[in-house]
This record gives structure tokens, C-alpha cells and sequence, in this order.
């Protein structure tokens, strides 16, 4: 076997830093800190009751790998990826710019078969694995359960291009009703070259597909299992199966971009939620958030709150729909009427099936090969 460690030090009074947007600080302490590496490797590595952070890959890393490890009951998270921008050049100034185009970052980080639970003992703003100013990760094959709030949280839009999928995630919020067990947020802008190899303040699409996340714990009743928060956009989610939570969908604070298909959605309450817009209109017609293709079992009979008008306004589309009564409402009326109105096409409606059932068409999605392509498609706006 590799290493085993335990019984760090203490680190939640250490410095801490804002790594990004988001809500996390963050410390550098970890068990293993990893900088200015390339084909770093860890593996098959116990971390039992570290009293931080397990593993930080900090600053400038290519290729990292952490595989095969247990991290049980850390003080902190699990696994941090934290990168570095500046806003100028020289010595002395804030590494929390905006110009990520000198890859001082974690790039092509794996993380795979890993199992993490019972993480954040005493620094609640943890998770099991947290991004942040990171790019182009896979996160793959790992177990993680038992978290006081966030699950997995990537921390900004930065660069994107990250593969998140065949992960089992269950328990989180277990302390806080806010976030859910992934967490996404994009509220400042950064500047890579990921998306064509050129500077750009857009990140290339996440994709997050094939995973099985249960929002069985407190808050994650009220949002969704891909919580994708505060402006969050270019999010691929596909061939998930998520077993209950707030939402199927969910999109605020000028979020746009983002495209669930191909999901199986067991007892959530509602399909879609799009909160906190001070106008529809702020986003444009083709960066409109997109609900195609999925299975949405729910457990009320309304679809919930789509945006219903202007430019932002949600595109639904060949969704399967089952509710207790076996109708459902949508923007205040039928599906019919709506459907009438050229809204939310082939999407159909039944009563709830059986638990049977559900669960084989959960088994059948993580099962498919359903690859990240979305197709385009107009609609007819009222």
C-alpha cells in the first residue's frame, strides 16, 4: 500500500485566502501539498483523520494524479485544486487577478477512484473536492459521501473544459440548507486560452455525466443535485440519475448556457427553477438554459419556475414528465395550452410509476452512451 497519514496539524486558524469567486476560503496546509509539479502521482494512499486539508495541488501542476486513495473524516476537504492569477507583473501584488493566461494553475488534474467521506470536521466551507482557478480536471470513479454542506464545488468558471463523471455522491447539507452535493459558481470573470487555445474571458463547457447523486439530506430538498449557482454557465449535464432534491434544474443570478439532457430525475420537487433574474431579457436567445430529453419523476404536479418570456426565456423540449395526479402545469397553464403556444414540444405527461420502475430507468441511464452533443433547436415565442 502507499502512504498512510494521520493526526496532522490543526490548520483552521492558518491563512486562509479567497481563491476565487466563490464562497470558499481556503488554506494552503495540507498532508501533501503539491506545487510546481508535472506527472505527480498520488496513489493508493490512506489519509485518516488529517486535521486539514488531505491532498492541496497549489499553483502551477500539470498532470497530477491522485488515484486509488481513502480520505476519511479530514478537518478540512478531501482534495484542493487551487490556481494563481495576477493582475500585473512584478513582485508583491495580489495573486487574485483576473489573467489566468500564464498557467500558474493546476491543468489535466485526474482524480479517480478515490473514496472521501465525513469530510469538514471543523472547517465547514469544505468538500470533498474543491476548484478552484483549475482547468481541464477529470474527476472520475470516485465514492463520496457525508459533508456539512457542499459536496464537490467548483469554486469559479475558469477555464472549464472539466470531465465529471461515474461518481457515486450521497449525504451532503448535513449541517446548512444552502448549496447541494455539486456545487457550481461563475461570479467574476477570468481570462485562458481553453477554450480556443486563444485568451478568452469564456470557459469551455464542464461537462458532468453518468453519476449518481441522492439528495437525501436536509438542505438538498431545496436545491438542486447540480447546483449550478450564482451565474453559472456553459455546464454540460447528461445520463445522470439523481434520486430526490429540490430540483431538477436549477439556474440564477444570470446563469445562461446551461443544457441538462438525457437525465433520469427520481421525487424531485419540481423540474426547473430559475431564480434571482432582474430580466429575462439580460440573457440572449442561443445562450438560453436548455431542459431536453429527460425523465423527470417529481413530486408535486407543476413544473416549477421556468422563465416564461423574453430572450431568457427557458427552453423545455421532449421531456417525460410523471407527477402524483398525472398532469401537470407549466407558466400558469396546462402543458397543453402551452404546448399550443409552440412551448415545451413533445414533452409528455403521466402519473407517478413505480419505484421499480423508476429505479430500472436510472440503472438504464448510467448504463447508456449518450455523448455531450446538444442540438440547437428554435421554438416559438408567445
Amino acid at each position: 500500500g502507499g502512504l498512510q497519514t494521520t493526526l496532522t496539524a490543526i490548520t483552521y486558524m492558518a491563512p486562509h485566502a479567497a481563491p476565487s469567486g466563490g464562497d470558499f476560503a481556503l488554506t494552503k496546509h495540507a498532508a501533501v501539498v503539491l506545487e510546481n509539479t508535472e506527472s505527480a502521482t498520488v496513489a493508493g494512499c490512506t489519509f485518516e483523520r488529517v486535521e486539514g486539508n488531505g491532498v492541496v495541488i497549489y499553483g502551477y501542476n500539470r498532470n497530477s494524479t491522485i488515484r486509488d486513495s481513502d480520505f476519511h473524516y479530514p478537518g478540512g476537504s478531501g482534495i484542493v485544486l487551487w490556481g494563481v492569477t495576477n493582475e500585473t507583473e512584478g513582485d508583491g501584488h495580489p495573486e487574485a487577478g483576473w489573467d489566468g493566461t500564464d498557467g500558474n494553475h493546476p491543468r489535466y488534474t485526474a482524480l479517480t477512484g478515490n473514496v472521501i467521506h465525513d469530510v469538514a470536521l471543523y472547517e465547514k466551507q469544505s468538500g470533498f473536492i474543491v476548484s478552484a482557478k483549475a482547468t481541464l480536471s477529470t474527476i472520475r470513479n470516485n465514492v463520496m459521501w457525508g459533508a456539512p454542506r457542499t459536496g464537490v464545488n467548483f469554486n469559479d468558471g475558469f477555464g472549464g473544459g472539466d470531465d465529471f463523471s461515474y461518481n457515486l455522491i450521497f449525504s451532503v447539507c448535513r449541517e446548512s440548507t444552502d448549496a447541494g452535493p455539486i456545487n457550481t459558481w461563475d461570479r467574476a470573470p477570468y481570462l485562458t486560452d481553453v477554450l480556443t487555445g486563444e485568451p478568452s474571458l469564456r470557459m469551455a463547457p464542464r461537462t458532468m455525466h453518468h453519476n449518481m447523486v441522492v439528495s437525501n439530506n436536509n438542505g438538498t430538498t431545496q436545491v438542486s443535485a447540480f447546483d449550478t449557482d450564482d451565474g453559472s454557465a456553459y455546464q454540460h449535464i447528461y445520463s445522470n440519475f439523481v434520486v430526490m432534491g429540490g430540483y431538477g434544474m436549477k439556474s440564477d443570478c444570470g446563469g445562461h448556457s446551461n443544457v441538462h439532457r438525457n437525465n433520469v430525475y427520481a421525487w424531485v420537487n419540481t423540474v426547473i427553477n430559475m431564480v434571482f433574474f432582474e430580466d429575462a431579457d439580460d440573457v440572449l436567445d442561443a445562450d438560453a438554459n436548455r431542459m431536453e430529453n429527460n425523465t423527470v419523476v417529481i413530486t408535486t404536479n407543476d413544473v416549477g419556475q421556468p422563465i416564461c418570456n423574453g430572450t431568457g426565456m427557458s427552453l423545455l423540449r421532449n421531456n417525460s414528465y410523471y407527477t402524483p395526479s398525472g398532469m401537470i402545469s407549466e407558466c400558469r397553464m396546462s402543458l397543453a395550452n402551452w404546448q399550443g403556444r409552440g412551448n415545451d414540444l413533445l414533452s409528455t405527461v403521466a402519473a407517478t410509476p413505480s419505484v421499480a420502475v423508476v429505479m430500472a430507468w436510472g440503472e438504464a441511464v448510467l448504463a447508456a452512451d449518450n455523448g455531450p452533443h446538444v442540438e440547437q433547436h428554435t421554438r416559438t415565442r408567445t
